[in-house]
C-alpha cells in the first residue's frame, strides 16, 4: 500500500480514495509523504490512522476530506489551512469529536453509534452543518462557536443533550426511559446569541419530544426557512399541551420566517398547534408546504386549513400548499447535497 501511495504522490495526484482492506482488521497508517502532497485537493479515507506526531502544517492544498471509521486527531484540522469541506462517518463509540478549523465552510457528520458526541469548538467560517443519522437518545451535539453558520440540519429533538450557542438542553436523567420525557434548560449569560446567523434550519421531530421545539427555535432569532421532518406514526400519542405555543408569545424568529416545509404531515394535534402558531404570528411568512403522509382529499385540506386558522394569518401573502409525500419529492431536496456517504 505504501508503494501505491508514494507513486500517486510523485505523479501529482489531485483526488484519492483510500480504502485499505486487512484480514486482521488492522488500520493502515498513512505515510508522511501523503500529508505533504501539494497537488492533493480531495481525499477520502476509510480504516486509516494518522501519524501520532503531526507537523505544524499538513495537506497544504486539500479542500475536501471524507473520513469513515477513522480517528480524527484534535490537532489535525487547524493544520489544514485550505480545508473547506469535511465529511465524517463513524460507527463505533469513541472519544468526542472536536472541530476547530479556521477555514472549514461545510461539515457533514453521521454516526450510527449509540453514544456519539460532536463539538463545534471553533469554526469561524463554517456556513453549513449537516447532522445525519444522529437519532439515538445517548448522542450529544454542541455548537459553541460558529458565527457564520447559515444552514443547520437535522437537529433531532430526541438526543440526550444539545448545546446551541449559549442554550444547553438536556434530558432529565430520571426521564431517559419515561414517556413523556422531561428536559432541563440552562441558558449561560451572554450578550450575543451565537446562532443569530442561521437562516435555514431543519428539525427532525421524534415521538414524545415535541416540547423541545420552542426551546430550539428560541436559539435562532433570525431564522428565515424552517424544515421539519415528522416521526413515523400517526401522532395519536401527542404529549403537547394544547396552549403551550400561545404561552410562548411571539418569538423573535417570527419577524423573519418566510418558508416552512413539513415532511410527514399527518394533521394531528402536534402538527396543528405548531402550524397555527406560525400562521397567526408569522408576519412575513410566504409559504407553508405540507408533504402529507396520507392520501390528500379536498375535505382533508379544508379541515386542516380551518384548524390552522388560515383566516387569522398575520401575513396576507401566505399560501398553503399540499403535496403527497413520496421518496422522489423534490420539495425536500435542499439537504441532499449535504448528506454523507
Amino acid at each position: 500500500m505504501d508503494r501505491f501511495v508514494e507513486t500517486a504522490v510523485r505523479r501529482g495526484i489531485r483526488g484519492l480514495n483510500l480504502v485499505p482492506f486487512d484480514f486482521h482488521h488492522e488500520t493502515y497508517k498513512l505515510p508522511l509523504s501523503l500529508l505533504f502532497c501539494n497537488t492533493l485537493n480531495q481525499l477520502s479515507l476509510q480504516n486509516c490512522t494518522f501519524p501520532q506526531a503531526l507537523l505544524p502544517s499538513i495537506f497544504p492544498n486539500l479542500r475536501e476530506l471524507r473520513i469513515k471509521c477513522v480517528s480524527l486527531p484534535d490537532d489535525l484540522l487547524p493544520k489544514c489551512a485550505s480545508l473547506e469541506t469535511l465529511l465524517i462517518s463513524t460507527s463505533d463509540e469513541g472519544p468526542p469529536i472536536s472541530i476547530s478549523s479556521p477555514s472549514l465552510r461545510k461539515l457533514v457528520f453521521g454516526s450510527v453509534s449509540s453514544r456519539a458526541e460532536l463539538i463545534i469548538k471553533d469554526a469561524p467560517n463554517l456556513e453549513s452543518l449537516m447532522l445525519a443519522d444522529i437519532s439515538t437518545y445517548d448522542n450529544k451535539v454542541k455548537i459553541l462557536h460558529a458565527p457564520k453558520l447559515q444552514r443547520l440540519g437535522f437537529i433531532n429533538t430526541d438526543v440526550r443533550a444539545i448545546q446551541l450557542g449559549r442554550t444547553l438542553i438536556e434530558r432529565h436523567k430520571e426521564s431517559l426511559r419515561s414517556l413523556p420525557p422531561t428536559y432541563l434548560v440552562n441558558v449561560a449569560p451572554c450578550r450575543v446569541n451565537l446562532l443569530s446567523s442561521v437562516k435555514t434550519l431543519a428539525i427532525k421531530m421524534e415521538l414524545f419530544s415535541e416540547k423541545t421545539i420552542p426551546i430550539i427555535l428560541k436559539c435562532f432569532p433570525c431564522l428565515e426557512n424552517l424544515d421539519i421532518v415528522k416521526y413515523e406514526g400517526n401522532g395519536d400519542d401527542c404529549y403537547l399541551n394544547k396552549g403551550m405555543w400561545e404561552e410562548e408569545g411571539s418569538l423573535s424568529f417570527l419577524d423573519h420566517l418566510k418558508t416552512v416545509i413539513v415532511k410527514g404531515f399527518w394533521g394531528d394535534q402536534c402538527d396543528v398547534e405548531l402550524l397555527r402558531y406560525l400562521v397567526v404570528h408569522g408576519k412575513v411568512l410566504q409559504t407553508i408546504t405540507f408533504l402529507c403522509s396520507k392520501h390528500i382529499t379536498k375535505k382533508f385540506v379544508d379541515i386542516k386549513k380551518r384548524q390552522i386558522c388560515i383566516e387569522n394569518r398575520a401575513s396576507s401573502n401566505l399560501a398553503l400548499v399540499f403535496f403527497r409525500d413520496t421518496e422522489e419529492n423534490v420539495h425536500f431536496s435542499l439537504w441532499n447535497d449535504m448528506i454523507c456517504y
